[in-house]
């Protein structure tokens, strides 16, 4: 997790939006958080906050992230999330009478996406 943290996030998007060959992108995930030293992620979801604002990033995110990482991370920052946040216990996955397996929105991230009034996103088919 070398990225993380507020200037290593600027300068990792920078470079990969440099390797793509692009202005921006659509979106821009945190794909885990640091337990062992969490201000870094709030600092990277801080810097995520100035590309979004830059115009480098069209919309932000997390993934990955327990339920208290989020409320921790959204108590620590005014930034709102664009994409709903997904990872662990976040779907649930269940097999109809077809067979084919689907994934639902677990019913805990439906209340906190809505309080937070986090957009995009639905379930997954």
């Amino acid at each position: 997790m070398s990225d993380y943290g507020y200037e290593p996030t600027l300068q990792a998007c920078a470079a990969s939006l440099r390797r793509l060959g692009l202005e921006y992108v659509d979106l821009y995930l945190l794909h885990w958080p640091v337990p062992s030293d969490f201000e870094t992620t709030i600092a990277a979801y801080r810097a995520a906050g100035k590309l979004l604002a830059e115009g480098r990033v069209r919309a932000i995110g997390v993934s990955n992230f327990s339920l208290r990482d989020l409320r921790t991370l959204t108590s620590r920052s005014a930034l709102r999330m664009s994409s709903p946040p997904t990872g662990p216990k976040r779907f649930t996955s269940r097999t109809s009478l077809s067979g084919r397996t689907r994934c639902t929105r677990s019913p805990d991230t439906i209340p906190y996406n809505d309080r937070r009034a986090v957009t995009g996103g639905g379930p997954m088919r």
